[in-house]
C-alpha cells in the first residue's frame, strides 16, 4: 500500500508512524531533519521556526532530501523571511511574488498567519441565528482560539449559557429577552476583533534569557489563567509578549471563592507544564513564575497537603507535583492579568486592555527589580480548611497467630490466602520485597500452619515441649516438633522411598475454617473429584484428624458437584385435606383431570379420519366414586359442557380440585363471571337468590407438583389399566367409546375400599357405588314383587339406615387405612425461607441446564411446613412445588 486513505481509523496513525520510521532510519545521515520530523511535524504539516536564516536553509535542504529518499515530496512552502523563500524553487511554494506583494494570510493548523507582517489574527463572521441554547452553543464552537488570546470575550458568552442552564430550558427554547439582547450586543461586536493584531516572534535572539511567567485568578462565576514570556536579550534590553491563556466556568454547584482561587491555580499549573515541554525542547528557560492574588490559596500551596481536607489536599499535591512551592508568589489584584480573564469583558473594552497584553508594569523590569512578596497569611480562611485532629490509638499484638487466623476468615480462597500472607511477611520484611515465588508461598503456608497449630494443639505442643505424653487423640500419631511445626511419627519412617511430607505430615484440627479451605483447593484444582481421592492427596503433606467425614462433608457443600446431582427438598406427607376425612354428599368434593387421548371415528364409513378424543375424570375426594365423561377436545368450553353433564347426573358440587391446565382456569374465569351476573341486582330481582348457594369454587395446585392430587392421578391410572387392556389397538366409534367409559366407571366404582375379609361371616366390604346407589354397581336390580310390599316412609327409613351404617364403616374402617404415609415420612431438617438460593427442577432440560432462582416467597401449610414457593428466575417468576426446588448448599 502507497497512500494513506483519509477518513479510515488507522490513517492518522499510519501518518505519523512513517514519519517517524523515516526520521529513525536517516537519524544519522541527516541528524538536523531527523530531530525536526520527531519533534515539528502535526500530521502532515511542518512548523519550526530558527534564529538565524541560515540555520532555516539548511534545515529546509535536508528535509526536502531525506524526505525524496522517502518518497515524499515537500510542498506549500512559507516564511516570513524572503531570503529563505529564495532557496525554494516556486513551484514548491505557497504564495507567488505578487500574492507576496499584498496582505498574505495563511491557515496554519487553523490560525490567521501573515507572513509578511509576522503576525497571528482572526478571522470571526458569527451569522444572527435565532437565539436558543442549541444555536449559542454551536456559534461559541464555531470559535477558533487554540491558544485561548480572547478568552476574556469567550468566556462572557460561556457564561451566558451557564445562565440558561440554571434556567432548565429546552434545547430549542428561546431565554428571556433580557438574556437576548446581552448576547446578540456581544455578538455584534466580535468583527472587531478582526482587527486585532498579536506578534509571532517573542523577541528571543541568541544567548537572551526566557523566564515564564503565569497569573492565575478566581471569580464567582469563572476562573482563569494566562502566561507570559518574560525576554531578557544580550543588550539589557526587556520583552513581554503573552503566550496563551486559559478560561473555565466554575461549577454549577457552589464553590467558596478559596476553593475557586485554588483550582484557578491548578488551572494554571497545566497549563504551564504543557507551554513548558514546547519551550525547553527550544531554548533554555532559566526559571518560572507563578502568581496569584488569593492569600488563602497561597497559603495551602506553600503548606504540606496533609494538613488540609481531602478537597484542598488532592489539589495542592497536584500543584506542587509539578511546580516547587519557592516559584509561587502573591500579586496585588490590581496587577493581576488573568483578573480579565475570569470575570470577562467585552470586544469594544478587550481591545484597549493593554494590560491584558502587556501584563503589569512592572513585569516589563528585569526579574532583580521585582518586588516578589511572600506569602500572607488568611488564618480564619486557612482554619476552615484545616482537617480535623484525630486521635489514633495503637493496640500492641502479641500474638501474631491470632493475626493471621482472624486474616484468614476474611478469605475464601486457599490461592489467595497463601499470596496474602506473603505480602504480609514482605511488608513485615520476613520475606524479601518484590512478586511472589513459589519459595514465598511455601514459606506462607508455613507460618499459617503453625498459626493454626498453636491454636488447635496448644496444650499438646505445651506437653511435648516438656517430653510428656500428648492427648489421647493424637497419640496413636506419635507426633514430634520439628522446625517449629506438629508433624506425624506414625510407622513408615523406614520407607526410604517415599517423600518426608509423606512420611510425616503435618498434622492439623478439623472443623477450622483453613482446613475447610485447603480441601475446597485441592478439591476443585482435581476437576471436582470425589472425598476418596481428595482424601488421598490431602494426606501427601497433611494429616487431618477425621479426615474422611470432614472431607465427605465439605465436599457435599460444593455448588457446583451440587449442580451435577442436585438434591430437591421432599417436606414430609403433608395430613390429609378435611375433604378426605369428613363426611359429605357424594361428589361435593371433587378432583378433576384429564386423560388421553384416544382415538375415535364418527363413521365407519371408508376414508374417514380417525380423531382424538380424551377422558374427563371426577372423583368424589371422600368415597373415591368415579365419575367419566367423553371430551371431544381440551378446549373450556367443552370442559363446561363435561361438566354440566356431570352436574345434571350427579348433583350439585361445591368444591372442584384441579390441576392448573388452562382448560380449568380458563372454566374458572367464566363461571366467576356467570356468577358476578348471578349477584348482579338485575339478576337477583328475576331468579331466586338461592342460586347463589349452588356456587363452585375451583381450588388449583401449585404448577408441575402432580403428586398434589394423587387421588385423581391413581384414579386416571386405574381408568387407563382398563382401557387399553380392553381396546388394544381398536379404534372405536364415539357411541362405542361412551358406552366402554361407562362400563370401566362401574367396575371402578364397585372396588372395596379396603381390603376384604377371608371370614364369611364379615359383612360384604365398601365400595363407592353404596354411596351413589346403596349397592355394588354391578349387582343385578332387585325385582319389583320384593319392593311392592314395602311403604314407602319405610324404604326412606332404610335408605336413610343403609346410608348411616356406610358412613358409619366409612369412619371406621376405611379412615384407618389412610393412616400411613407411603413416603416422604421424615421431617426435612429446615423450611425453605425467603431469599434461598435453588435450582428449579425441569423435566424437559439437562440437569446442568437447570435454571438457578430465588424464593421471594412462600406458602406454608396449616401444619407450617411449606410445600410451595414463588421461585425469581432469570426468565421470570414462578410457583413452584418444594419437591421441584434443590436448595444449594453452601447458604
Amino acid at each position: 500500500m502507497e497512500r494513506v486513505v483519509f477518513g479510515m481509523r488507522p490513517s492518522p496513525y499510519l501518518a505519523q508512524r512513517v514519519l517517524q520510521q523515516l526520521a529513525t532510519d536517516y537519524k544519522h545521515h541527516h541528524p538536523a531533519a531527523s530531530r525536526e520530523t520527531e519533534q515539528s511535524f502535526y500530521m502532515d504539516d511542518y512548523l519550526s521556526s530558527y534564529l538565524e536564516e541560515s540555520d532555516a536553509v539548511s534545515t529546509i535542504s535536508e528535509l526536502v532530501t531525506m524526505f525524496k529518499k522517502g518518497g515524499f515530496d515537500l510542498t506549500k512552502f512559507a516564511s516570513n523571511s524572503q531570503e529563505v523563500l529564495k532557496t525554494v524553487p516556486d513551484e514548491l511554494q505557497m504564495l507567488s511574488e505578487v500574492e507576496w506583494g499584498t496582505d498574505p494570510y495563511l491557515k496554519v493548523l487553523g490560525i490567521q498567519w501573515n507572513p509578511k507582517e509576522d503576525t497571528f489574527s482572526f478571522s470571526i463572521n458569527l451569522s444572527d441565528t435565532k437565539c436558543t441554547k442549541r444555536n449559542m452553543l454551536s456559534t461559541i464552537a464555531r470559535i477558533f482560539d487554540v491558544l485561548g488570546l480572547i478568552s476574556p470575550v469567550i468566556i462572557t458568552l460561556k457564561l451566558i449559557i451557564k445562565d440558561l442552564w440554571s434556567l432548565k430550558l429546552d434545547w430549542d427554547e428561546e431565554p428571556p429577552i433580557e438574556v437576548q439582547e446581552k448576547w446578540y450586543k456581544i455578538i455584534s461586536e466580535f468583527p472587531l476583533l478582526n482587527n486585532i493584531r498579536i506578534a509571532r516572534h517573542v523577541s528571543i535572539c541568541k544567548d537572551s534569557k526566557v523566564n515564564v511567567v503565569g497569573f492565575c485568578d478566581a471569580s464567582e462565576r469563572a476562573m482563569g489563567a494566562c502566561i507570559y514570556a518574560h525576554v531578557t536579550n544580550p543588550d539589557g534590553s526587556v520583552y513581554v509578549h503573552l503566550v496563551c491563556a486559559k478560561s473555565k466556568v466554575a461549577p454549577m454547584k457552589f464553590v467558596t471563592i478559596p476553593r475557586l482561587e485554588l483550582c484557578s491555580a491548578l488551572l494554571l499549573t497545566k497549563l504551564l507544564l504543557v507551554i513548558m515541554n514546547v519551550f525547553q525542547a527550544k531554548y533554555e528557560v532559566e526559571n518560572t513564575y507563578c502568581f496569584t492574588d488569593s492569600t488563602v490559596s497561597l497559603s495551602w500551596i506553600l503548606s504540606e497537603p496533609s494538613k488540609w481536607n481531602t478537597f484542598v489536599a488532592n489539589r495542592v499535591a497536584k500543584i506542587q507535583e509539578i511546580t516547587p512551592c519557592s516559584n509561587w508568589h502573591h500579586v496585588a489584584g490590581s496587577d493581576n492579568p488573568a483578573d480579565v480573564v475570569s470575570r470577562g469583558t467585552s470586544p469594544q473594552e478587550f481591545l484597549n486592555d493593554q494590560h491584558y497584553w502587556q501584563g503589569p508594569d512592572w513585569l516589563s523590569l528585569p526579574i532583580d527589580q521585582w518586588k516578589l512578596s511572600g506569602n500572607i497569611h488568611n488564618p480564619i480562611s486557612i482554619m476552615e480548611e484545616r482537617k480535623k485532629p484525630t486521635l489514633h490509638v495503637v493496640k500492641k499484638v502479641e500474638d501474631t497467630s491470632n493475626i493471621l487466623l482472624k486474616l484468614a476468615e476474611r478469605i475464601s480462597s486457599w490461592s489467595l490466602l497463601l499470596r496474602t500472607i506473603a505480602r504480609v511477611l514482605k511488608f513485615c520484611k520476613i520475606l524479601p520485597r518484590g512478586s511472589c515465588t513459589p519459595s514465598d508461598l511455601d514459606c506462607a503456608e508455613e507460618r499459617l500452619f503453625q498459626a493454626l497449630q498453636s491454636v488447635s494443639f496448644k496444650k499438646d505442643i505445651e506437653s511435648l515441649n516438656k517430653g510428656e505424653q500428648c492427648s489421647n487423640a493424637l497419640q496413636k500419631l506419635k507426633p514430634f516438633m520439628k522446625d517449629g511445626l506438629l508433624r506425624c511419627g506414625g510407622r513408615l519412617s523406614n520407607a526410604s522411598h517415599l517423600a518426608y511430607e509423606y512420611v510425616h505430615p503435618i498434622i492439623l484440627p478439623k472443623d477450622h475454617h483453613i482446613v475447610n479451605l485447603l480441601i475446597d483447593y485441592y478439591h476443585i484444582k482435581n476437576f471436582h473429584t470425589g472425598p476418596h481421592l481428595v482424601t488421598a492427596i490431602l494426606r501427601k503433606t497433611v494429616w487431618i484428624l477425621g479426615c474422611r467425614d470432614i472431607v465427605r462433608r465439605r465436599i457435599r457443600k460444593c455448588n457446583v458437584c451440587f449442580k451435577a446431582n442436585p438434591k430437591p427438598n421432599f417436606p414430609i406427607m403433608g395430613n390429609l385435606p378435611s375433604a378426605r376425612v369428613e363426611e359429605s354428599k357424594a361428589f361435593y368434593h371433587t378432583g378433576v383431570d384429564y386423560a388421553g387421548p384416544f382415538l375415535i371415528t364418527m363413521s365407519r364409513k371408508r376414508g374417514v379420519r380417525s380423531q382424538k378424543a380424551y377422558l374427563c375424570l371426577f372423583i368424589c375426594l371422600a368415597t373415591k366414586a368415579i365419575h367419566l365423561e367423553l371430551s371431544s377436545d381440551l378446549s373450556t368450553t367443552t370442559f363446561i359442557a363435561c361438566l354440566r353433564r356431570f352436574i345434571a347426573r350427579r348433583g350439585q358440587v361445591k368444591h372442584i380440585y384441579s390441576d392448573q391446565g388452562t382448560n380449568f382456569i380458563g372454566a374458572a374465569n367464566v363461571l366467576n363471571e356467570i356468577y358476578k351476573h348471578i349477584s348482579s341486582s338485575q339478576f337477583e330481582k328475576e331468579y331466586s337468590k338461592e342460586l347463589l348457594d349452588q356456587r363452585i369454587t375451583f381450588h388449583f395446585n401449585p404448577p408441575a407438583s402432580p403428586h398434589f392430587g394423587g387421588i385423581w392421578e391413581a384414579g386416571v391410572k386405574s381408568v387407563k389399566t382398563h382401557l387399553y387392556k380392553v381396546l388394544g389397538t381398536q379404534i372405536l366409534s364415539y357411541e362405542e367409546l361412551n358406552t366402554l367409559l361407562v362400563g370401566v366407571e362401574a367396575v371402578l366404582n364397585s372396588r372395596p375400599l379396603w381390603e376384604i375379609s377371608n371370614d364369611p361371616g364379615d359383612p360384604v366390604v365398601l365400595t363407592p357405588a353404596h354411596f351413589l346407589m346403596q349397592q355394588p354397581g354391578t349387582h343385578l336390580p332387585v325385582g319389583d314383587e320384593a319392593l311392592s310390599c314395602v311403604k314407602l316412609d319405610d324404604r326412606y327409613r332404610m335408605v336413610n339406615q343403609l346410608l348411616s351404617g356406610f358412613w358409619k364403616r366409612w369412619s371406621t374402617e376405611y379412615l384407618c387405612t389412610l393412616q400411613e404415609r407411603a413416603k416422604w415420612f421424615k421431617e426435612s431438617k429446615s423450611n425453605l425461607e425467603v431469599g434461598t438460593v435453588v435450582l428449579v427442577k425441569s423435566e424437559t432440560t439437562p440437569v446442568l441446564r437447570w435454571p438457578l432462582g430465588r424464593i421471594i416467597q412462600v406458602f406454608p401449610g396449616p401444619d407450617g411446613i411449606v410445600r410451595a414457593a414463588l421461585v425469581q428466575t432469570q426468565s421470570g417468576i414462578f410457583k413452584r412445588p418444594t419437591v421441584k426446588l434443590c436448595p444449594l448448599p453452601s447458604q
